[in-house]
């Protein structure tokens, strides 16, 4: 008699017979013989399958130490032996072996001890199925239920169970905070328990019979919505309560083994109900009763409803009332007709069923469970699964979505540890670096980034790796230099955030990086564009200071010789001469402004200045201005202010006199008769502003074209460009107009007939003054201030001096000269002066430096002298510069007497204030 292949030689006295190897060869379940030293005997092929193995002969081969090879515990086949050696044999015990690939399997072993006639062990004899689908299934059950007892403690609605007897065994935290009690000071007690007083929702002692878990158990039904009134307490008040009991069944019983019920807590909205009766005290979830009709051949076609309760209604969408006596096909014509068969044989012959079901016309999986109350009819009680069936479904479908769209965009998607190697990278990183996945999970980090980049990353993680799951601030932005695949290297951009264990501890890093590489090269290029702009505008503005400065020096010598020229005895026409002359000579000074401050506001260097002014004031002065040239046309001037507007407002008086100036200039230089109207009207505030004012310039002069309204508001743009024109001007007015009302966030539109005339409107915003604080000091009035003063004149451009002291003198001041600003210095150690008129730009010492010296103290008692500039400069931030180096105050040339008279009427005003003193 021989052994199989697959048997090594056996202790004498145990061989079995070859037919008996050979059934248990080919055996559905692992059938082996082991020695008590650890070694196989024999092994059938289901089993050397089971652990991975081609054969048994393999598996015996293979294994020399059944303890460490096979058991995953040592200890466990320690206590095999053991329990066979006590007991003789093992049933039905489970144990987890190494596969031969190192995988795990778990197996249901059941094992005997095979001995001798003096009952010495020869060997172990034993049968293992293979169980590692039902430990896993077990597993996932063992987390369904830790989620749905997470879910029980955490639930906002009570929860209990009550026994077959209606005794509480339960309840969740939420049902002990409605009924007062702890769990286990109600376990063993009923809802009709005296440490309870209960009522019904009309007030009345409920006895125990009608309690929902006891009409639940007795009946066998659920009930639904039964409204109870509770107190643990006579002094305290009912708390209102709605109880859904649902009995739960014994296996293959009608009978329940106990009541599951929820309770609400409907305190609040008790007063609201008050009016109303409950619908229905004792309710049964998704039931509804029904008729089956067959055709002549008794085959069932459709059924008719006959009853349903509110849960049906709501779980289907239609009213009772809408539902009973109508059929399934009037409302859902195309339902499966495997449903209706399955009702009519639950109708027909008795028998209940219980299945799952998806009404596609609703939307909703249903378990129904279907039985037949009388024969040719069925009751269906219905259960809504759709949330337990979509899960699945919805996990399944974002899973594949999610992976789709790693695996479709062009930026890489990637994961990694916290050693910062890949564990997962989507395939898009061959498109950006030309290499493949694989690839990229073997890549050490250092091999693709630059050493700098490295360093960036590192950072980066350290930083991450200390935030806490609620961090709001936990993603990093990083710009990084990586290798491609052909040597060259390309510009990312990775998004990081950190991800989290359950214990909130950062685990790993997810993020996405994105080629940027044309984008760098794009913001470096506009970046070099911009520095370009930035010089070329540095340029521009000292272009323009600098012929500001030559322009306005020996145009102030003109203008001031005219001045002059003016005060003394002149005839008519010599007078016409003078005054035309001055006219063209503002009309420069006028274009010189013009220009910088066209290129102040397109440079962004245009400051606003908001000043408490009067709306009528503003209005009085441009009659001043204009109602001379106004009336030598013939041209009727009027100006309307609305009463509405306050009389004191907030703004930016000079730029919006400057608006002003150049709209109606502008309409009368287009204007020859008929008249020109300027008016001031009150609109309601928008956002936060206080006041908006509607500001109109209307003339019934030559008007505008269509083709001129595009062009009106460009730079240096004319009407009439011919040299035939009959108007002067440059076109840079309305040009300003229109950025000045930007700057202060107003509009400006222009309505034009051509040969009718022209209306301007702009709308700008104002503040109001906030409250008058009383000065303490009152400066005196001009008129009471304009005494003979001392003043020392620092200019070094003949003409200029000639001109600046005549015209002081003319005012009626004493005047010294100083060619310098060091003269300026030693004049004033010799003498006392009121004021300096001090020039910015002279040989030596310059004017700034001058005032400097002053100001530092250098001579002693002068620091606080009054010093104003004649200044041929004219932009804002040199202006800025020379009151910051302590100049009291500015004139630009070329200086006009009135501005001159201003200034030094409030520097006298200055002096006998301190003489008062």
């Amino acid at each position: 008699m021989s052994f199989p292949d697959s048997a090594t030689d056996l202790p004498a006295g145990i061989l079995t017979p070859n037919e008996c190897f050979s059934f248990l060869a080919d055996a559905p379940i692992g059938v082996y013989l082991t020695t008590p030293q650890g070694r196989f005997l024999y092994a059938n092929t289901a089993l050397a399958r089971m652990l991975g193995y081609a054969s048994g002969q393999e598996l015996v081969d293979s294994i020399v130490d059944i303890a460490t090879q096979v058991y995953i515990d040592p200890a466990h086949r320690q206590w095999f032996l053991r329990t066979l050696e006590e007991q003789g044999q093992i049933v039905g015990q489970e144990f987890c072996f190494f596969k031969k690939d190192g995988s795990l399997v778990w197996v249901s072993e059941n094992a005997r001890k095979v001995g001798d006639v003096q009952d010495n062990t020869l060997c172990y004899h034993g049968f293992c199925v293979d169980v590692t689908a039902r430990k896993i299934t077990e597993e996932k059950l063992q987390k369904q239920e830790e989620i749905y007892r997470q879910l029980f403690e955490t639930m906002s609605q009570g929860v209990v169970y009550q026994d077959g007897q209606g005794r509480v065994t339960l309840a969740n935290p939420a049902a002990e905070r409605i009924l007062g009690y702890t769990t286990e000071q109600m376990r063993g007690h009923k809802s009709s328990s005296p440490i309870w007083e209960v009522v019904d929702e009309f007030g009345h002692f409920l006895p125990e019979a009608d309690h929902p878990a006891m009409v639940a158990l007795r009946t066998r039904k659920p009930v639904e919505h039964f409204i109870v009134g509770v107190r643990s307490h006579p002094q305290t008040d009912y708390t209102w309560i709605s109880v859904n009991a649902t009995p739960l069944f014994y296996a293959d019983t009608s009978r329940p083994s106990q009541v599951y019920i929820i309770i609400e807590d409907v305190t609040a909205k008790r007063l609201a109900e008050m009016r109303y009766h409950t619908l229905f005290q004792e309710m049964i979830t998704g039931f509804a009763l029904h008729e089956i009709i067959c055709d002549p051949k008794g085959k069932p076609v459709n059924y008719r409803f006959l009853d349903v309760n509110p849960a049906f209604e709501s779980l289907v969408g239609l009213a009772k009332t809408d539902v009973v006596g109508q059929t399934v096909l009037d409302f859902f014509p195309d339902i499966d007709q495997s449903l209706i068969e399955n009702y009519g044989h639950v109708a027909l012959t008795g028998e209940s069923m219980k299945f799952e079901y998806y009404l596609a016309e609703l939307e909703k999986y249903f378990e129904i469970n279907a039985f037949c109350p009388v024969p040719g009819q069925f009751a269906c009680i219905f259960l809504d699964i759709t949330k337990r069936k979509k899960i699945s479904l919805i996990l399944a479908e974002q899973e594949r979505k999610y992976r789709f769209l790693a695996e479709s965009i062009d930026d890489v998607i990637w994961i990694s540890n916290l050693d910062l190697c890949f564990t997962y990278v989507s395939p898009s990183i061959y498109k950006l670096r030309g290499i493949n996945p694989e690839e990229a999970l073997l890549e050490p980090m250092e091999k693709s980034l630059t050493a700098e980049s490295v360093q960036r990353v590192q950072d980066a993680a350290q930083q991450l790796s200390s935030k806490q799951q609620s961090a709001q601030d936990s993603v990093l932005r990083l710009e990084l230099e990586q290798y491609h695949h052909n040597g060259s290297t390309i510009w990312v951009e990775a998004v990081v955030r950190p991800l989290f264990d359950n214990l909130g501890q950062v685990n790993s890093y997810l993020g996405v990086t994105r080629d940027i590489s044309e984008a760098r090269a794009l913001r470096e290029q506009l970046e070099k564009a911009a520095k370009a702009a930035q010089a070329a505008n540095k340029a521009k503005s000292e272009f323009l200071a600098n012929m500001s400065h030559e322009i306005r020096t020996p145009l102030n010598g003109i203008m001031g010789m005219l001045q002059l020229l003016q005060m003394t005895t002149l005839d008519n026409e010599q007078e016409k001469y003078v005054q035309l002359s001055l006219i063209s000579a503002e009309r420069l000074t006028r274009l010189l402004a013009d220009i910088l401050d066209l290129s102040r506001v397109e440079a962004g260097k245009m400051e606003l200045f908001a000043t408490e002014f009067s709306i009528r004031d503003l209005h009085e002065s441009v009659l001043q201005l204009f109602v001379i040239q106004a009336q030598e046309k013939s041209i009727a001037l009027r100006c309307y202010v609305d009463p509405a507007i306050p009389e004191i407002v907030v703004g930016d008086e000079v730029r919006i006199r400057q608006i002003l100036f150049n709209l109606v200039g502008n309409a009368l230089k287009f204007t020859s008769s008929g008249q020109i109207i300027v008016s001031f009207l009150s609109l309601p505030p928008a956002r936060q502003e206080a006041l908006r004012i509607l500001i109109t310039v209307e003339d019934t002069g030559s008007g505008i074209s269509e083709e001129g309204l595009h062009r009106i508001f460009q730079p240096f743009s004319q009407l009439d460009s011919s040299y035939s024109r009959t108007h002067q001007g440059a076109g840079l007015g309305l040009a300003i107009v229109r950025r000045l009302v930007e700057l202060m966030d107003g509009h400006i539109q222009i309505e034009s007939i051509p040969g009718q005339g022209t209306s301007i409107h702009v709308v700008l915003p104002f503040d109001l003054p906030g409250p008058k604080q009383v000065s303490e000091t009152k400066t005196p009035a001009i008129s009471e201030t304009c005494k003979s003063l001392r003043i020392l004149v620092a200019e070094d451009e003949p003409c200029n001096q000639e001109t600046t002291v005549h015209l002081v003198r003319s005012l009626g001041h004493e005047v010294t000269l100083a060619e310098n600003g060091a003269q300026v210095l030693d004049l004033l150690r010799q003498y006392d002066f009121d004021c300096i008129l001090m020039d910015i730009q002279m040989p030596i010492l310059d004017g700034v430096q001058a005032t400097k010296a002053i100001r530092s103290g250098e001579i002693k008692g002068k620091s606080a002298i009054p010093i104003i500039a004649l200044t041929a400069y004219a932009m804002p931030d040199e202006r800025e510069e020379f009151l910051k180096a302590g100049l009291t105050d500015y004139l630009s040339k070329p200086i006009l007497i009135k501005e001159l008279q201003r200034v030094l009427s409030q520097v006298g005003g200055q002096v006998a204030i301190q003489e008062e003193k």
